[in-house]
């Protein structure tokens, strides 16, 4: 399955929106961050789609976000084939961190900018909210790194798609 330049449009919307989100909450447990790099990765071709700076960051962390993102992506494109989410590959020793999950056809969501359970949340409500995954498999893999900010997005998608 290709991914169209509309629906990259509508995924850059929905990851800006969740952002904005995933931003809130983190303010209020005092947590002051701004913004990070996201990157749709094709497994299947190994090869990066997008990769995309949303919201701001300092100007001494645009490389080094931008590399996470790529390494989280291309890391959990050579995992096992049980992983769902680069959380499960993690070496803090080698700086490899959470973030990245697959979502369907092959494709993988990364974000880095974050503290990496907040990327790991992020790209699981971008997915999960734009049809790549169910909000059910998200939940599963929140579940297995502990992430509670996962669920808290996905309320405030509720609440965003109520009428």
């Amino acid at each position: 399955m290709e991914i169209t330049m509309k629906q990259l449009g509508e995924i850059l919307i929905e990851a800006e929106t969740s952002l904005g989100e995933i931003l809130e909450i983190l303010r209020d447990v005092g947590e002051e961050k701004h913004g990070g790099y996201f990157t749709i990765f094709d497994s299947f071709l190994r090869a990066p789609l997008l990769t995309a700076m949303i919201g701001l960051m300092p100007s001494e962390k645009f490389e080094k976000y931008r590399e996470y993102s790529l390494e989280k992506a291309t890391r959990l494109s050579h995992a096992p084939f049980d992983h769902k989410s680069s959380w499960q590959s993690r070496n803090p020793d080698k700086e490899q961190w959470g973030g990245a999950v697959y979502a369907e056809h092959g494709f993988i969501f990364s974000f880095s900018g974050l503290p990496e359970i907040a990327d790991e949340a992020l790209v699981l409500a971008i997915a999960s909210n734009m049809g790549f995954m169910t909000h059910d498999e998200a939940t599963r893999i929140a579940m297995k790194s502990k992430n509670g900010y996962y669920i808290v997005l996905r309320e405030k998608f509720d609440a965003r798609c109520l009428p």
